[in-house]
């Protein structure tokens, strides 16, 4: 059942914190895992929170600028298209939108995978731009 209810995501890179979801540490309540010597595993999805603060930081500095760009008439529809996957697939407001989901090339946001690594540099570099 827990499995059914694990939660996902980041959680801070705090002790008292990963503790007070998961005593023992186990992986099954959060995504935070402890090996046999006390130590977080290579899986644990962990964040300090300088990090959580430029995720905080890129996060409101993206909501303010689509936010800007939609009071400014900017609101094309654009979905994204990833490895041929792409939003129109959950979406229920084709008919208001009129995107034309035919046309795998123009239109999309063509996304590439970009290593995790790579996107933490970004937040952090933008998220320390204040």
């Amino acid at each position: 059942m827990l499995k059914q209810f694990k939660l996902s995501g980041l959680t801070l890179a705090n002790q008292e914190v990963i503790e007070a979801f998961d005593e023992e540490i186990t992986g099954n309540i959060i995504p935070v895992k402890c090996k046999k010597d006390g130590t977080l595993d290579a899986y644990s999805q962990v964040a300090d929170e300088n990090l959580f603060y430029n995720l905080r930081t890129f996060i409101y500095n993206k909501v303010k600028t689509i936010g800007n760009d939609i009071l400014s008439g900017k609101v094309k529809a654009m979905p994204y298209n990833l490895k041929g996957k792409n939003a129109c697939e959950y979406c229920q407001y084709n008919s208001i939108c009129q995107f034309d989901k035919k046309n795998k090339i123009k239109g999309y946001d063509n996304l590439v995978n970009v290593d995790k690594r790579n996107i933490w540099n970004k937040i952090k570099c933008e998220g320390t731009n204040r």
